[in-house]
């Protein structure tokens, strides 16, 4: 596969000095109140992927929701990657199941509902209630019948050799415990079915690493890459194959991702926040107001200085990254 551009719109991004004042103040605003003790953060619990293990998965729900109004006209990223991981899992028209994992707005699950035909099955799952409701919408929309299940895929249970298909788009860094999850897409899987997912080989995004480094520094904070348990193609395969999958496949293209709207600057600020409020490493509530400020102005300027190396002309700021595309055989 060719590499491909994908254009983030102007109209989609807020300023990160904005979204920086909005996360801050959010704490105070919902009841996420600053550290009586400001030297050093709360105490989390950790494991080796996710920050404050506990409440992950009100997190990521929590985050999806609130994508969920605009996720479509956001910008042209996931729905190319979806249209790619369809293509490589060479869906056949027939009396055929496919579970598509971490729908979203359920652009796989259409596009698989389409190469399916009529006689096919479509289940599509997702966490967020809010981003199937767009799913659904779609797929009403489209005169296409999909079967949403608003769960997370972790507590799912399907009866053995259900699916033919399972795909998964830029979700699998989301599972909370991947090894145990790939069991059941195998038991779930029929004899000679396929589980195709992509991937980013880490590190995606080299600015954010800089946060996860000065975390440590300075507050102690063991900050996980959720990535990166399918970082590599030698994980993908390895975890893959002990959970059962006969023959794992794994394939790469470069892509480009365009931040046209931002200078280094901005594309700094960006990344800086989209670190500190994900799910997995949530240091807008682990953290304190002070400290947070403190961290972003540790982080700027190596920051800025790296995302102005990734400036082209006009165009602005420049992200190549490689995707992983696997294909696991039941």
């Amino acid at each position: 596969m060719a590499c491909m551009l994908f254009q983030v719109q102007a109209t989609s991004l807020v300023t990160p000095d904005v979204h920086q004042q909005n996360f801050l103040s959010r704490r105070l605003k919902f009841g996420m109140k600053p550290n009586r003790h400001l030297a050093m953060p709360r105490k989390a619990q950790t494991d080796d992927r996710i920050l404050d293990p506990g409440g992950y998965k009100d997190r990521v729900r929590q985050m999806w929701h609130k994508r969920a109004p605009e996720y479509d006209f956001q910008n042209d990223f996931h729905p190319q990657l979806c249209e790619q991981l369809v293509a490589i899992a060479h869906i056949k028209p027939g009396k055929l199941n496919l579970l598509d994992v971490a729908t979203g707005t359920g652009t796989v699950a259409l596009l698989a509902a389409q190469g399916l035909g009529p006689e096919g099955a479509v289940t599509a799952v997702d966490v967020s209630e809010a981003m199937l409701a767009k799913a659904t919408e779609k797929a009403r929309a489209a005169k296409l019948h999909i079967n949403c299940i608003a769960q997370d895929i972790e507590m799912a249970s399907f009866p053995t050799g259900s699916f033919d298909y399972i795909l998964c788009s830029n979700g699998m860094a989301y599972l909370q415990h991947p090894e145990a999850t790939l069991r059941k897409f195998h038991s779930w899987l029929r004899e000679g079915g396929k589980l195709c997912f992509n991937n980013p080989l880490v590190p995606m995004i080299p600015l954010a690493a800089i946060v996860r480094r000065l975390a440590a520094e300075l507050f102690g904070l063991k900050v996980p890459d959720a990535a990166k348990v399918f970082g590599t193609p030698e994980a993908i395969q390895s975890l893959c194959k002990a959970a059962g999958f006969k023959d794992v496949q794994v394939t790469t293209t470069p892509e480009v991702k365009a931040y046209s709207a931002l200078d280094p600057e901005h594309f700094a600020g960006l990344v800086f926040y989209m670190v500190a409020t994900f799910p997995a490493t949530p240091f807008d509530q682990l953290l304190s107001i002070r400290q947070l400020q403190q961290l972003r102005a540790a982080y700027m300027p190596e920051a800025v200085a790296m995302a102005d190396g990734m400036r082209t002309g006009n165009e602005g700021v420049l992200l190549h990254f490689t995707m992983q595309w696997a294909i696991a055989m039941a």
